[in-house]
């Protein structure tokens, strides 16, 4: 406090409560409160007037009460940054899954495309095998066949010879 506030505490008073935005100083700075009682105690020990008293005595609830009010709006406007902030990184994460949608609906279609055609490629390689598979069976059974009519040849071969 400055040696002009020390001498005159009402002078004091009058800048720090009546002429100030108490509010807005108390906002700024709370250790206001406790100027503000303490210049409320040399008054009334200054001043025997029951106006001071009164006034100390209105004011001393009302400062406190305003201060936390401060001190709660402090915390709840913390809380509410914290919530904005967590709020503000939802919206990203879900403007980021919006954009992956998207493109997953762009692929889709040209994947199922892609999984069709390959899969009629796999039929047409099946066909070609069950194809394949049956030649070899008729080739096998074709040469089972020459086999039986060899043996039947060399049979016949040995019989003539025999009879000869």
């Amino acid at each position: 406090m400055s040696e002009t506030s020390k001498e005159n505490p009402l002078a004091e008073l009058r800048s720090k409560v009546l002429e100030a935005n108490l509010f807005k100083a108390i906002e700024q700075d709370e250790n206001i409160i406790a100027e503000v009682k303490e210049l409320l105690c040399r008054l009334g020990s200054l001043l025997s007037g029951s106006k001071i008293q009164e006034f100390s005595r209105v004011l001393e609830p009302l400062s406190e009460d305003i201060g936390q009010s401060f001190q709660h709006k402090r915390v709840a406007q913390a809380k509410l940054e914290k919530k904005t902030l967590r709020c503000d990184q939802l919206l990203d994460e879900v403007a980021a899954f919006k954009a992956k949608l998207e493109v997953f609906r762009h692929e889709i279609p040209i994947n199922q495309q892609k999984v069709a055609e390959i899969d009629s490629t796999i039929a047409k390689y099946k066909a070609e095998i069950l194809n394949l598979e049956n030649q070899k069976d008729n080739l096998l059974a074709k040469e089972n066949l020459m086999k039986q009519e060899a043996q039947v040849a060399i049979q016949k071969a040995k019989e003539s010879k025999l009879s000869q």
